[in-house]
């Protein structure tokens, strides 16, 4: 019975000092808490708070390295010239295995990109890269190869089905159109279309089923020529409309410009088989 008051004791002393941490945090640095903190014990929030409080200490006041120097300055990895088509793979494994010892984490999007010029990025550029050198006990550091080297045949691709197709052929209404021009747009035989009246036509198809499944999309084709792209492939998508389901399917093509000023891509024009909008 002891053991359980004491438990208790020490239970309630951590939530008030959480409650005060909290209340420092507020103060100090404008923070915002919900009331989900009783589905977590005292003191994996009293961790958790410590956490954020030395995180924003040593963010008020950060020192940088270099990727190199946090990883202890190794020398024992070789230059990429050296290593031979069947060592990469190895060599890779074992580069990004040392990395995460020091918390560092190496991702990467497309799978275009091979072990050679990972391996490349990350002994070349990657070790040169400055960062913040937080000391935070869990921390890990992510960076991410297509935020140095995108690799407009795959960001293409996903521009094209994940943020346009998929957002057409679909019940949800198409509210975020980033990726898209302002004006001067083709959405299958209409053309010179803003962005408000490309909405408009497509909220027009929607509206004109129940609901519309998500769809799926097959054989995808991605080209790039200079400043202009085009990505093509086949679709299916299930329509439903009083208690019938009616499916929906052909070939898509989706043309993306590159903007000279911002140097991102804009969708241009998108041609989908078999839909009328």
């Amino acid at each position: 019975m002891a053991a359980e008051f004491d438990e208790l004791s020490n239970e309630e002393s951590l939530r008030a000092e959480n409650e005060f941490l909290k209340m420092k945090m507020m103060l100090e640095h404008g923070a915002h808490f919900s009331d989900s903190s009783e589905e977590i014990s005292a003191e994996m929030e009293n961790d958790f708070l410590r956490q954020v409080m030395e995180f924003e200490k040593q963010y008020a006041n950060p020192t940088y390295v270099t990727v190199y120097e946090k990883i202890n300055k190794p020398t024992h990895f070789k230059p990429v010239s050296e290593i031979s088509e069947d060592d990469i793979e190895k060599e890779l494994e074992d580069l990004l295995d040392y990395l995460d010892q020091y918390f560092i984490n190496l991702d990467v999007c497309s799978p275009n990109i091979k072990p050679r010029e990972i391996y490349r990025f990350a002994t070349e550029e990657l070790f040169n890269e400055k960062m913040e050198d937080f000391n935070i006990p869990g921390m890990v550091y992510h960076f991410v190869y297509d935020e140095y080297h995108p690799d407009p045949l795959y960001e293409n691709a996903k521009i094209a089905t994940d943020n346009c197709l998929a957002e057409i052929l679909s019940s949800q209404p198409m509210d975020y159109m980033f990726w898209f021009k302002r004006e001067g747009l083709q959405l299958n035989e209409h053309r010179n279309l803003t962005v408000d009246q490309f909405k408009e036509k497509i909220q027009l198809f929607k509206d004109s089923y129940d609901y519309i499944a998500d769809p799926e999309f097959s054989k995808i084709e991605s080209h790039v020529e200079d400043n202009l792209s085009f990505v093509k492939g086949l679709f299916r998508v299930y329509a439903h409309l009083n208690n019938e389901v009616i499916e929906l399917s052909g070939k898509w093509l989706v043309n993306i410009e590159k903007d000279p000023m911002t140097n991102c891509w804009d969708i241009a024009s998108v041609q989908v088989e078999g839909v009328r909008f």
